[in-house]
């Protein structure tokens, strides 16, 4: 079964600016969410309240860089009822408001993880890599260390060995190539560390198109194995085609015949052969 990383859409027409978020009602206090990372809680949380720009637009995630959204995932009640009937152990939900040129959207909800499923990593055909963190920002890698993991118990112990984490700007071990064992006991929604992005909400295609089903909006399935860089390159070029596709003539026949294989706006209907066949006639330009 396919596997994609869950994330916000990066695209202005669907969503406005990135990130959408302008404002939260965080304090700091040490009840704050984001001091409960991949803990279950059990206590009273502060939960921020939301405020979007104008120009941004109430999707179904919604995008933020403060620290609330280091590794909680902020989406619609639609979204989230989906969610909600997987993973439930591993996962938990908490209510907040998101405003937006006056009017305040009481059903959203910040997605929680109490654990990463690094069981469900097939390290065989994944990759552990040790890099520069910005040479891993930037997609070069020039001096990565691919090293021998091959369970998430030797991959727990590279991390420990290493006593670094993604915010440390010197060495970075993550999963790159990332796989999953091809088990009926590998969930349809999890969560993962130190992988592409620094982590990742994980869905199975069969989540995915219950996803796309429901009519959700300005959300993005970037396939797991493929990297940030060549995802995001993708993303813009097919852009770029579009533009073009849109100057000419309603009448006139497509002059590029890359037009008629590029996909539609909606993200979900991106397939990996299309990815692959993209990343694969890009590579022979360069």
């Amino acid at each position: 079964m396919k596997y994609y990383a869950l994330t916000y859409s990066l695209n202005p027409k669907l969503c406005g600016p990135f990130p959408q978020v302008e404002d939260t009602s965080s304090t700091g206090n040490e009840n704050s969410i984001e001091n409960f990372d991949l803990k279950f809680i059990a206590t009273d949380v502060l939960v921020p309240q939301v405020s979007i720009y104008n120009r941004a637009k109430p999707t179904d995630i919604i995008s933020g860089v403060s620290a609330e959204f280091m590794s909680n995932l902020l989406v619609s009640g639609k979204l989230k009822n989906i969610l909600d009937k997987y993973s439930p152990e591993a996962f938990q939900y908490f209510k907040t408001v998101v405003g937006h040129r006056g009017s305040v959207y009481d059903d959203y909800w910040f997605v929680h993880p109490t654990r990463e499923s690094l069981e469900s990593v097939d390290f065989f055909k994944s990759q552990v890599i040790k890099a520069p963190f910005f040479e891993l920002q930037e997609g070069k890698g020039i001096t990565e260390e691919v090293l021998s993991v091959i369970d998430a118990d030797g991959f727990i112990q590279e991390r420990a060995r290493n006593q670094r984490d993604c915010t440390n700007l010197d060495e970075y071990i993550r999963i790159a190539n990332l796989a999953l064992l091809d088990s009926d006991e590998t969930p349809q929604f999890l969560y993962l560390r130190f992988v592409e992005g620094a982590f990742a909400y994980i869905v199975s295609e069969t989540l995915k198109q219950q996803i796309i089903d429901a009519g959700c909006f300005g959300v993005e399935f970037r396939p797991i194995e493929m990297s940030f860089n060549d995802w995001h390159n993708y993303l813009s070029e097919r852009s770029s085609l579009t533009r073009q596709k849109s100057k000419v003539s309603k009448k006139a026949k497509p002059v590029l015949a890359v037009e008629n294989n590029m996909p539609s706006e909606n993200i979900g209907e991106i397939t990996v052969n299309e990815l692959a066949n993209w990343i694969k006639e890009t590579r022979k330009r360069h």
